[in-house]
């Protein structure tokens, strides 16, 4: 007689990652070649990434930078052009990394 094969143990437990919620930017200041941008906290999230590019696609002259707090100063800005700027939440723990949803593209002219 053969014996059957057991079907190996299946583990029931998921990985359960943090569902972290939209950022909302509340104000987007332009001055001396400078923005400022703050943004609403979210809840458990332990960093930002700002991305700013040209166009609202983010494809040209795009940038990215981490950011542990809820505001952000760029620097280096071309005067008397559009940047367009966007946001994420980020949670990393034991399970992985966690995102939030990007906030909505906030288009701002330098002055």
């Amino acid at each position: 007689m053969i014996p059957e094969k057991t079907p190996a143990p299946q583990n029931n437990s998921t990985i359960k990652q943090i569902a972290l919620g939209k950022v909302k930017i509340l104000k987007a200041k332009s001055k001396k070649k400078r923005v400022t941008l703050t943004w609403k906290k979210i809840n458990k999230a332990i960093y930002y990434r700002v991305e700013y590019a040209l166009d609202k696609k983010m494809k040209k002259s795009k940038k990215v930078v981490r950011v542990f707090k809820t505001k952000y100063t760029t620097k280096k800005l071309k005067k008397n052009k559009k940047y367009y700027f966007r946001i994420r939440a980020y949670r990393i723990d034991s399970n992985g990394v966690s995102t939030g949803k990007w906030s909505k593209v906030k288009c701002v002219k330098v002055k």
